[in-house]
């Protein structure tokens, strides 16, 4: 049986370089992680400098944390979705999952090409599945342990120019 859970603590992580941070502004229609919607501080970007190559930068880190209770013992699978307003340019950096301070397992993050070599975003996205570990082992007590969660990461569209902002609406993990 699989259950579905919503963040119940939404941490920033330090900042890199050329990273730029995320507050949670109120919406209550839109919004549901922790009661908001998450927006970045200022603009994603991507600007293309002939003297010294392209800029691209990226967000801070969000680390959303879950209060699973019932995993079952066997964990098939994990499934994340992230409903975000991406405007056309925001790509995935770093989709991945976080125990004990440490990130775990595969990047899942979604860059998928078509077939003229575009990168296709989605608004409402969805990593893992019934039957994806992540590509690590997955226990009960890790998964129940409070110090789990997923890592979000976000940077300007390699390919296009542009200046904009991007949401974060919502995020839920099923455990399989």
């Amino acid at each position: 049986m699989a259950n579905r859970y919503s963040p119940s603590e939404v941490l920033g992580l330090q900042f890199g370089e050329n990273e730029i941070g995320w507050r949670g502004v109120s919406s209550v229609e839109l919004g549901d992680i922790m009661g908001r919607r998450w927006s970045t501080e200022g603009l994603l970007f991507h600007r293309s400098n002939p003297a010294c190559g392209d800029l691209v930068n990226k967000t801070q880190a969000l680390l959303f944390k879950f209060n699973i209770t019932n995993a079952p013992d066997i964990i098939s699978g994990l499934e994340l979705r992230v409903v975000a307003q991406r405007n056309g340019r925001a790509t995935d950096e770093q989709i991945q999952l976080s125990y004990q301070n440490q990130a775990i397992g595969a990047n899942n993050f979604n860059y998928i090409t078509d077939e003229e070599g575009r990168i296709s975003l989605h608004n409402d996205t969805t990593y893992g599945g019934p039957t994806d570990t992540w590509g690590t082992t997955l226990t009960p007590q890790i998964v129940q342990d409070p110090s789990f969660g997923v890592l979000l990461k976000f940077q300007g569209h390699p390919y296009y120019p542009h200046s904009s902002n991007m949401y974060l609406d919502r995020v839920s993990l099923t455990v399989f």
